[in-house]
């Protein structure tokens, strides 16, 4: 999933149309804070503040493979959102 991450992350930025790097660090930065609270809280510790998954483990008192069960959800749904695949719940409920 690691691979995966970084080459959606690389394609992202190679097929920029013209936004800015600033641009697309608010773009993250939205579909960042629109996660829920857990999966913020691993994408943070692994993917921002660098931790290795069995620290991160021990700071969120969860076994390894729950961290990286956790990361890769969170990776995707970030992704998901960034490319606007984000409709609201309730949209989403209401369809029949």
């Amino acid at each position: 999933m690691r691979r995966e991450y970084i080459a959606a992350h690389k394609r992202l930025m190679d097929e920029s149309d013209g936004t800015s790097s600033a641009g697309r660090d608010v773009l993250v930065r939205l579909a960042f804070e629109k996660l829920p609270p857990e999966t913020r809280e691993v994408l943070f510790l692994i993917d921002i503040m660098g931790f290795k998954y069995a620290e991160a483990a021990e700071i969120m008192n969860v076994p390894t493979g729950t961290v990286m069960s956790r990361i890769s959800r969170a990776r995707k749904e970030l992704l998901r959102r960034v490319n606007g695949d984000d409709q609201d719940e309730e949209q989403v409920k209401q369809t029949p």
